[in-house]
C-alpha cells in the first residue's frame, strides 16, 4: 500500500474553527455599531430638548413672564418643529422669587421630559435667574 500524500490545505476542523472565530468577530462589530447608532439617537434627542428649552427660556425672557408665580403651562411654538420629534414631550415651567427680600429677581426652572425611542423616560432641567427690570428695589 502506498501512503497518501498530504496535500496543502485545511481540514474540516480547521475550517469550522475559522468560521466560528470569524462569526464572533463579525457579531462583535455588529453589536458595537448597534450601540453606537442608539447612542447617537439619544444624543440627538438631548440636543433637540436642550435647543427647545433654551428657546422657550428666551421666549419667556422676551415676553416678561416674571409676574407669574408657581407653575405655568407652555405651548411649544410652531417654529420649534424639531421638538415635535420627541415622543410624549412634557414641558413644565416653575417661576418663583429667588430672594424674598429682593423684589424683581426670579428663579425660572424649565423641565422637559420625553420618552426616547427605547421607551425610556428622559428628562432635562434648566434653571436660570431673570431680573425684572421694571421692579422697584
Amino acid at each position: 500500500m502506498r501512503k497518501a500524500k498530504k496535500t496543502g490545505g485545511f481540514n474540516l476542523l480547521e475550517l469550522a474553527a475559522a468560521i466560528i472565530i470569524f462569526s464572533v468577530g463579525i457579531l462583535t462589530v455588529v453589536i458595537i455599531f448597534h450601540k453606537g447608532i442608539r447612542q447617537t439617537g439619544m444624543l440627538y434627542e438631548e440636543e433637540i430638548a436642550l435647543e427647545t428649552a433654551e428657546s422657550i427660556i428666551e421666549r419667556l425672557r422676551a415676553k416678561g413672564v416674571l409676574e407669574v408665580d408657581g407653575e405655568t403651562e407652555i405651548i411649544v411654538p410652531e417654529s420649534l418643529e424639531a421638538a415635535k420629534s420627541l415622543n410624549n414631550l412634557d414641558i413644565s415651567v416653575f417661576v418663583k422669587d429667588f430672594d424674598p427680600q429682593e423684589k424683581g429677581l426670579k428663579e425660572i426652572t424649565l423641565r422637559l421630559s420625553w420618552q426616547n425611542f427605547g421607551h425610556r423616560k428622559r428628562q432635562i432641567t434648566l434653571t436660570t435667574l431673570m431680573a425684572d427690570l421694571g421692579a422697584e428695589p
